[in-house]
């Protein structure tokens, strides 16, 4: 894996990349951000992914497991672009090929924290 940044990210100007090999070459996620560092509103998309406070994951021994995390909200700056570069029938399936071969209808990058993880329980 790989990353790069290029302009002022403090300055609300720069583009970030976030890479990583397979199948023989690079593939990635990259963003040109805008504007400042703004708290979303409660209606806005930016807040409704940003802001879950249970995660869930599955694994072969333990089945469904649910944990509570306790983030602060995070900032987030929108994009003027974004793309994903990947060979996305291998990487997601075909069922995703449609919905991820296009534009984005939302991007932004969120500054990010620590945040707190609860003990999980099992729920299946």
């Amino acid at each position: 894996m790989r990353h790069a940044i290029s302009g002022s990210v403090g300055a609300g100007a720069a583009t970030l990349a976030y890479q990583w090999k397979r199948l023989g070459g690079w593939e990635g996620l990259s963003a040109k951000i805008s504007g400042p560092l703004e708290l979303p509103s409660e209606a806005d998309e930016e807040a409704f992914i940003t802001e879950h406070y249970w995660r869930y994951s599955h694994g072969r021994i333990h089945g469904t497991m649910e944990y509570q995390v306790e983030p602060p909200r995070w900032r987030v700056r929108r994009t003027a672009t974004a793309a994903l570069e990947c060979e996305v029938r291998s990487m997601y399936g075909p069922e995703f090929v449609d919905a991820l071969s296009g534009p984005p209808c939302t991007a932004f990058v969120a500054e990010g924290s620590p945040v707190v993880v609860r003990r999980g329980r099992h729920v299946r």
